[in-house]
Parts: C-alpha cells; structure tokens; sequence
C-alpha cells in the first residue's frame, strides 16, 4: 500500500542545513526536500539491514529451530 505524500517539518541542526542548503546550490539534489526524502529513506534502508543481519546471526548461532527472529525482521522488508 502506498501513502501518500505528506508535508512534514522538522528542525535541523543549523550547520546540517547550511550543508543540504550548499549541496542544493551545487546541484547535487533538486531541493531541500529532496535531500531530506533520500536521507530518509537511506536511513530506513539501513534500519532493515541492520535488523536483518542480526536476525540472520541469532538465527545462525540458534541453528534451525530458532525463525521467529528471522521472520519477524523479513517481515520488516518492504513487499
């Protein structure tokens, strides 16, 4: 299911802003939202990553009777 866009605001640190305000002067992202959208979504991407390494070590050190783990963080993968 995919949501849709919202609006949100937050406040950043004020060098972080003057660092994403730079890069979007040098064309490296199209506009502030942009940088905040990617930042976002790498930082989720590695949220489930992380997760799913160390539901695949418990799951190792457990061997093969112990899934819970494992399904629990595959399920936190997008479909």
């Amino acid at each position: 299911m995919v949501m849709p866009a919202r609006k949100i605001v937050f406040t950043p640190v004020r060098g972080d802003i003057e660092v994403i305000a730079r890069l979007v002067r040098r064309a490296r992202y199209p506009s502030v939202s942009a940088f905040v959208r990617d930042a976002v979504h790498e930082q989720l991407k590695r949220l489930r990553d992380e997760r799913m390494f160390a539901a695949v070590e418990r799951y190792c050190a457990g061997g093969p009777d112990d899934t819970d783990d494992l399904v629990s963080a595959q399920a936190f993968e997008e479909p």
